[in-house]
């Protein structure tokens, strides 16, 4: 493996290439992360105990990969923002991977304060750490006392929501902005100029098959299916009978396969339903979202990656406990693309008689704008940040 050599005009950047590898979107906000910071700082990415497909899909460059044990990582980290600090070379970084974290921490004390000083020693070693395209909590025990105290070691901490924002300085997190979920910067003609319903020949359905979790309460699992059924029923009716269109059921995280055939049972002797048996990939994913003119899903990155390939993305989801989703949508004023499992079952033919007749020139504008902004300001605040 090719030595890495320290350059001193240029900013260090370290990161961590561990993540969910069988998730599309996981793989894709962090494929967009890795390619800008790119642009303004030398990246030493540890790819311990991640596949070599994975490896490849983020595009790596060789001198950009080193592979050791997390403990290795953390002192490599913590001498180089030393080394670079006394030298007054470029300034040095550890980026946070973009997502979702919630939770608890039920760890031995020993972990926690492990973590804890770890932590503190990257902060006084001069690295500094930073979160972009994140969504945070909800947290409970030791897991919201180290949040808390990490988040004052943080050099640019961010929430790309405001209910997330909201949720931060309810737990004595203050020092958060605004940078948007990584997926704005995805850049396609379709975010561009949006196509027109008929000109697509499949409806998406994309499920998991539970939310559990974000509130730190949830709905049982079959409680939560019996909701989510009575409103997938009324929508493939819909899609089905009134805009006379096939349904494409398909899953970009493995774990959702077990949904995905559910769903196409449930529909296959009574509909046109095809289902995709192998998950979406990035390899796949244009020419299976720009087949659709409708996408429904409860996978944040499913609605985004199929908006950004021209569908229109209806979220169906417990909206008061499933923030990721829902807080996102409401910040850019797409909450009129909510369909919340718990209205009446009478609501879905309503709903989207109102999307596609009356909502959809005004959704289009927002969803070019959207794109716009947010691409622009990431861009902007990931230069600032580094570039100082």
């Amino acid at each position: 493996m090719k030595k890495m050599i320290d350059s001193p005009s240029k900013a260090l950047a370290f990161y961590s290439a561990i993540t969910q590898f069988d998730n599309l979107g996981d793989l894709l906000i962090n494929k967009i992360l890795i390619s800008e910071v790119r642009n303004y700082a030398r990246l030493v990415v540890n790819v311990n105990g991640v596949p070599e497909w994975y490896r490849q899909e983020l595009g790596l460059l060789p001198e950009e990969i080193i592979e050791e044990s997390r403990s290795k990582f953390r002192v490599r980290i913590i001498l180089a923002g030393i080394r670079r600090l006394s030298g007054f070379k470029k300034n040095t970084f550890v980026i946070i991977n973009p997502g979702h974290s919630y939770g608890d921490m039920k760890v031995l004390g020993g972990v926690f304060f492990r973590i804890l000083i770890n932590s503190t020693l990257i902060y006084l070693s001069g690295v500094r750490r930073c979160r972009f395209g994140c969504s945070i909590g909800p947290f409970w025990g030791r897991r919201e006392s180290l949040e808390r105290w990490q988040s004052r070691l943080t050099y640019f901490n961010s929430v790309r929501d405001s209910s997330s924002k909201s949720y931060a300085e309810s737990i004595g997190i203050q020092n958060t902005v605004y940078f948007p979920d990584l997926a704005w910067l995805m850049e396609t003609r379709y975010t561009r100029e949006r196509p027109s319903i008929e000109s697509r020949e499949f409806v998406i359905l994309s499920f998991r098959d539970s939310t559990p979790g974000f509130l730190g309460q949830h709905l049982d699992a079959q409680e939560y299916q019996n909701l989510l059924f009575s409103k997938i029923d009324g929508i493939v009716e819909y899609a089905s009978n009134v805009l006379s269109k096939k349904i494409l059921v398909c899953h970009q995280v493995e774990r959702d396969e077990s949904m995905s055939k559910l769903i196409y049972e449930r529909y296959k002797s009574t509909h046109k339903v095809d289902l995709l048996d192998s998950r979406v990939t990035a390899r796949d994913m244009e020419k299976v979202y720009s087949s659709s003119c409708l996408a429904f899903s409860n996978r944040l990155h499913v609605l985004m990656f199929s908006m950004a390939f021209g569908s229109l993305p209806v979220a169906v989801i417990d909206s008061k406990r499933h923030t990721k989703i829902s807080g996102i949508f409401i910040d850019y004023s797409m909450e009129s693309l909510i369909l919340d499992i718990h209205d009446k079952d009478t609501f879905v033919r309503q709903r989207l008689d109102d999307l596609l007749q009356r909502q959809m020139p005004s959704l289009n504008e927002i969803i070019v704008d959207s794109y716009q902004k947010n691409s622009a300001i990431a861009k902007s605040l990931i230069q600032k940040t580094i570039l100082g």
